[in-house]
């Protein structure tokens, strides 16, 4: 029989790490001007909070934090058209505000033309999606009793580009977090 830490071990270097892993590579290069930094597991692993995954700097100035999550099963199977979070993600969103951003990643729509495969949200508009879903107690996959917020899915935003320029907005290159916004474009014109 395999033990919750094998197979906490297991998921995350087969699924968790991959997700961490594009989604860092991928505002690597969308934000070359920026630090995108993976946050070492052992370093996770040593605080009595989950950190989130990727940090991303500007000469080591924190920008944003990131939390990446995920699932692999397509929407169209799922029983329920929600986003399971974790109490202790929403907890720290409240402290951290909105530089932390919790991203879910759907890889079994992964790049899909017909669904989105990206789902985010600041720390802010998490804490209030969070207060105002439903809390689930149960057992999961692997026989713990946890904890989780039903989100809906419909309460994310799901626009990468739109993440970009929420971050871009963080590092105070954007006036608005909307990067389609006009004072976005007009505070380059003086």
């Amino acid at each position: 029989m395999t033990s919750l830490r094998e197979a906490y071990r297991y998921h995350r270097e087969l699924k968790g790490k991959p997700r961490e892993l594009l989604i860092a590579s991928a505002l690597r290069l969308e934000l070359p001007e920026l630090d995108v930094e993976l946050i070492d597991p052992e370093l996770q692993a040593e605080t009595d909070y989950h950190l989130p995954d990727i940090r991303v700097l500007r000469s080591s100035e924190m920008i944003a934090e990131l939390e990446v999550t995920g699932s692999d099963i397509p929407w169209r199977y799922m029983k329920l058209d929600k986003v399971f979070v974790l109490p202790s993600k929403v907890e720290y969103a409240r402290k951290r505000g909105q530089r932390y951003i919790y991203i879910y990643v759907n890889d079994g729509v992964l790049f899909s033309t017909q669904e989105p495969w990206l789902l985010w949200l600041p720390g802010p508009e998490l804490v209030r999606a969070a207060e105002a879903a439903e809390l689930w107690t149960g057992r999961t996959y692997h026989e713990v009793i946890e904890r989780y917020y039903k989100i809906p899915r419909r309460k994310f935003n799901t626009d990468w580009h739109d993440l970009v320029g929420y971050i871009r907005y963080l590092a105070g290159e954007l006036a608005n977090p909307d990067p389609w916004a006009l004072e976005n474009f007009m505070a380059g014109a003086r």
